[in-house]
């Protein structure tokens, strides 16, 4: 995981779909470093002799968040339903991603997000990740407008955040609000001369007594 303070970290994982599939996600990635977000795809690393499942073990382990960009092929091989020498890179990475959810599916959660393209369907993202029953997050076009949601939680800045809490109010119950007059009214006139006040204090017990009559 990232150290505090720095940008934050974020992975790109997707399937090689198509030229333009591949393309889009391209511009995804400029797109994120463009706005000060650390992202890390494979086409950069493709420069230079890789050990794939090390690196990509690096990638997915290091990151603060990874971006699932998914696909048709995506789901395919990440799910296990394409023969085993198909994107053998998204099937490991998808086995992976797999192992940190079961691991820890808390964290897991926060971390690996599902992105959508424009139109990419939601039956696209693959079920270990919970298509119908958690949070996805399209991308409607390459603007800060149109990445809000996503680019909300990447740089921690939600659109709600909780309002604090304030005091409890005391609701004193129907009965007790009558004594707390008599109190105050006794205060009120303890200033007063003796024989006013023994008046007072025998009208006063009368009040307690249930004699609402006055004198």
């Amino acid at each position: 995981m990232p150290t505090e303070g720095g940008p934050v970290r974020v992975f790109i994982s997707y399937a090689h779909d198509s030229d333009e599939h591949v393309a889009a996600v391209r511009d995804l990635w400029a797109f994120l470093r463009s706005l000060g977000i650390d992202a890390r795809l494979d086409l950069s690393a493709t420069e230079r002799r890789q050990d794939w499942p090390v690196w990509m073990l690096e990638q997915v382990r290091d990151a603060r968040f990874v971006l699932v960009v998914v696909s048709p092929a995506y789901k395919r091989r990440s799910d296990g339903l394409v023969a085993a020498d198909e994107g053998r890179g998204k099937q490991f990475e998808g086995r992976l991603i797999r192992e940190f959810f079961y691991r820890d599916q808390l964290a897991a959660m926060e971390r690996f997000l599902p992105v959508l393209l424009p139109g990419v369907p939601v039956e696209c993202i693959p079920d270990f990740l919970s298509p119908t029953s958690a949070t996805d997050y399209r991308v409607s076009s390459l603007s800060v407008a149109g990445c809000e949601a996503l680019l909300r939680v990447l740089t921690g800045q939600p659109y709600e955040v909780e309002p604090p809490l304030g005091r409890i109010p005391v609701l004193a119950p129907p009965g007790l609000e009558l004594n707390a007059r008599q109190a105050k009214l006794f205060i009120s006139y303890s200033h007063q001369d003796e024989r006013h006040m023994k008046r007072l204090a025998t009208h006063l017990a009368g009040l307690r007594r249930g004699d609402w009559s006055g004198s």
